[in-house]
């Protein structure tokens, strides 16, 4: 929401989910709880794109439709000018577009390697 980038927020993230799994567990521990606080731990930092996603697709759309308006009309005609026909897209559909892109914007960063893998290796 800030447009910060902090790379140590996840390591507060884990630490957060490791102590719930162990009280949540009753202070057991083991693979298991292991395997799934790293699966919970990635889940929450890399759905955290999603925010940004959905702020970038409504500034994307404003400026669009900003720099789309409608050109005055012929006075003579009448006529209004031709629209294109808008796709609608189920908010199901686009939830899961948007989840299946934040839990792949990990690896999506490594199209800047050097970036992408500090990010990999910090998550």
């Amino acid at each position: 929401m800030t447009g910060w980038v902090i790379g140590h927020l996840p390591l507060a993230g884990g630490y957060l989910i490791g102590r719930a799994m162990m009280k949540g567990s009753g202070g057991l521990g083991g693979r298991r709880y292991q395997i799934a606080a790293v699966l919970l731990t990635y889940a929450a930092v890399s759905l955290a794109a999603i925010p940004v996603a959905i702020n970038q697709f409504s500034k994307e759309k404003k400026a669009a439709t900003t720099a789309a308006q409608p050109a005055p009309s012929d006075a003579g005609t009448g006529e209004q000018p031709a629209q294109a026909p808008k796709h609608k897209v189920s908010p199901w559909v686009a939830l899961l577009y948007l989840g299946v892109l934040g839990l792949a914007s990990p690896f999506l960063e490594l199209q800047d390697p050097l970036h992408g893998l500090i990010g990999l290796v910090i998550l």
